[in-house]
Parts: structure tokens; sequence; C-alpha cells
């Protein structure tokens, strides 16, 4: 029984300390409450009234209070001091779990979000500077790049075809517009003479053939 007490109790504690709303702490705490008392529950609603009566029935035994003296006398002088105790027990398990666990994440996600912190690694690693050239620059030519292969490919394979007659040395830098609109991320698609005949010729072969 004291084992299920102390996980029980470990369990219960770090299962409220994850709520993040008001409302869930209070209904989980008072499901916990439950869980608690279950043992109590059990003894009323399924032991029978017999031996409920017999056990009930015993002689009361004289059991040595453990503890001090002077507070056992003073029944309403150790709720008090428990009740302070308990109050303290909660702030320092608050204050435990705010530094171990809420600050250390919280700093993580900030980092990883939001690139900033006083010990974040992106943050003094990498500068504005940079992100604005990754965002700006270097993603939009991904996706330049992502276009231009496959207008190439849609170009090797009317060559392979027959179809149409086209120059070997003709250079796509772009695809057409139904193409970057599904990869738009603020860049400007451009296209040249070459693509606009190149597109012509394709959308004239796939009139014929159908």
């Amino acid at each position: 029984r004291l084992v299920m007490l102390v996980v029980l109790t470990w369990v219960g504690v770090m299962f409220l300390l994850k709520d993040t709303d008001y409302i869930d702490l209070l209904l989980n705490s008072l499901g916990m409450i439950v869980v608690v008392e279950v043992i109590e529950n059990i003894y009323v609603f399924l032991v029978s009234p017999e031996l409920r009566s017999e056990c009930e029935a015993v002689e009361p035994m004289q059991v040595p209070a453990w503890g001090s003296s002077y507070l056992n006398s003073r029944p309403a002088l150790r709720d008090l001091v428990l009740f302070v105790l308990f109050l303290l027990a909660v702030v320092s398990v608050m204050c435990v779990n705010d530094a171990v666990i809420v600050r250390p994440l919280s700093k993580a996600l900030e980092c990883a979000c939001l690139s900033q912190g006083d010990s974040c690694f992106e943050a003094s690693r990498f500068s504005y500077d940079f992100w604005e050239q990754y965002w700006r620059h270097d993603v939009p030519a991904v996706f330049t790049e992502l276009d231009r292969l496959k207008a190439q490919q849609a170009a090797d394979e009317l060559r392979s075809e027959g179809g149409a007659d086209l120059p070997e040395s003709a250079t796509l830098v772009a695809a057409p517009p139904a193409l970057t609109e599904a990869y738009d991320l603020g860049k400007v698609p451009t296209m040249d003479a070459e693509l606009s005949g190149l597109l012509q010729t394709v959308g004239q072969r796939t009139t014929r053939k159908g």
C-alpha cells in the first residue's frame, strides 16, 4: 500500500503539472481525489454489511501517537502546521517543475520557432541577413530550379516522341504559370520566347492527340 501510495502521488502530481488550463486542473484534481478515495468506496459498497458490522464492532486499540507530544495534545495547531507544510510542498514542487521543465521547454520552443533567446545557438549562429538571403533568394531559387527541370523533362519527352522539332540548344528557364502556382512563394516566374514557343507546340500536339 505504501508503494501504491507513492506511485499514485507521483503520477498524479506529474499529471496535474501538465495542465495548462484552470478548468482542466480543477477537473483532474477532482478525479485524483476520487482515485485516492477508491479504497474507502470499496469498503462502503463492496464489503457485506455483516462483515462491515463485525469490523466496526471490534474494540478500539490504544496506539501511541507518532510525532511531537506538544502538537498531539493540540490538534488544531497540528492541523495548521500540516496545512502550512502542505502549501510549502506544493510551492516547492511548482518551482522545481518551472525550473526543470517549463523554462527549458519554453526556451527551446522560442529558439526553434522564433530563433530568439540568450542560449539559442540559431540566434547567435545565423544572423538576420542569413535568413533574409535564405527566404528571399535561396528558397525561391530552389523552386525556380524545380520548375526548370520539370519543363526540361517535358521537352525531353516531346523530343523522344518525335512529334516536334525542337532546337537542341533551347534553354528553359521557367515552367508555365500552371506549374509555378503550385510552388508560388513570392517569386516572379520568368518566361522567354523559346519557352513560349515550346508551350504552344506542346499544346498543339496535345490537342491533335485528343
